[in-house]
């Protein structure tokens, strides 16, 4: 019986681990390409060309990736976004920031 418990236990705290563990959501960092995904469904991992300089893509603190909402117009895309291509896919559009 002991055994039977600590198994469950131990299925439950997994499954629980892993549902922790989805994919990054519209705003949050990414890493990952545009075409492969890196994204909850609906949006693309892009790089932000507001930062200016990048450093190495392993080190954390040059993370410059985004997951952007998809799109296909304008009216796809929030108040202060654009719906551009993305500049390493032009196939594939993403809701980015306007920036002044």
């Amino acid at each position: 019986m002991r055994a039977r418990l600590s198994g469950s236990l131990v299925a439950t705290i997994l499954a629980l681990a892993l549902a922790g563990c989805g994919l990054p959501d519209v705003g949050e960092a990414c890493s990952g390409s545009p075409q492969l995904g890196g994204c909850v469904e609906g949006a693309y991992c892009v790089l932000d060309d507001a930062e200016g300089a990048r450093g190495s893509d392993d080190d954390p603190s040059w993370s410059s990736f985004t997951c952007r909402a998809a799109c296909t117009r304008q009216a796809d895309c929030e108040s202060g976004f654009l719906c551009e291509p993305v500049p390493t896919t032009p196939s594939l559009s993403a809701c980015r920031p306007i920036h002044p």
